[in-house]
């Protein structure tokens, strides 16, 4: 249906930032903010809801003080987090604890004065992130362009130019299913080998004969000899008698 339909109730003063998708099957949560704290909890943390519901808290924050990210995190990678003055860094997805929904969380970077993350996203080290300016081109980077360090550390590497006058609007990966959900397991088709087709049933394994039909020989046909036809005789012509 082409009818549009509300999906959260959104209060006033706030914004939808992110959404994300997750099979139920116990995954975890990271949000990061502007100020460089982050908190990581289970999903479990957050009750399924209907549609219009708003939502639980997630994390605390402090005044003037904002969410810049959200991550369902993979299994393993890391975290690529993007400051306001384009310097990025990595860090370990381990390196963050998992603490109860609606805490202040812990540092993910010392950040300088005047300085602030402005984006968040989590991948393996050749996946490419793109960088969205409010003037100009966007900027796609590798995540290893950026060093793997500590989580409070207060170095980073410089990964896009902002110039001045224009801030960084946005940082995304391509969208990738199979980051967030498992991709199901295709069944194997039946194993054929000479004849024989192996079925597996649990743990029984049956293993069953096909017998090879013998090929039908064609009768190769002689070819028919022709009959040779006898030439036929002349009539000789027959002479009127004269009256």
């Amino acid at each position: 249906s082409s009818q549009t339909f509300t999906l959260v109730r959104v209060n006033e003063g706030d914004r939808l930032g992110w959404v994300g998708i997750t099979d139920g099957k116990k995954k975890e949560i990271l949000l990061a903010t502007a100020s460089g704290m982050a908190i990581r909890f289970k999903e479990d943390d957050v009750r399924p809801m209907g549609l219009v519901a708003a939502g639980v808290n997630a994390i605390k924050l402090d005044d003037k003080d904002e969410a810049i990210g959200m991550e369902i995190l993979p299994a393993d990678g890391d975290l690529f987090f993007l400051t306001s003055d384009g310097k990025a860094k990595r860090v370990d997805v381990k390196e963050f604890p998992v603490q109860g929904r609606y805490g202040k969380g812990v540092v993910a970077w010392d950040l300088p004065n005047k300085v602030s993350l402005v984006g968040l996203v989590s991948g393996k080290a050749n996946h490419v992130a793109t960088i969205h300016l409010s003037k100009g081109a966007p900027k796609s980077t590798r995540l290893d362009e950026a060093s793997l360090r500590k989580r409070a550390a207060s170095k980073g590497d410089l990964v896009v130019e902002v110039k001045d006058g224009a801030v960084i609007t946005g940082l995304a990966v391509g969208w990738e299913l199979e980051r967030y959900v498992g991709v199901p397991k295709v069944e194997s088709k039946k194993k054929e080998e000479r004849g024989k087709v192996v079925k597996k049933e649990g743990k029984k394994k049956e293993k069953k004969v096909v017998k090879k039909s013998t090929p039908v020989k064609k009768k190769i046909s002689k070819p028919v000899k022709k009959a040779k036809s006898k030439p036929v005789k002349k009539t000789k012509p027959v002479k009127k008698k004269k009256k």
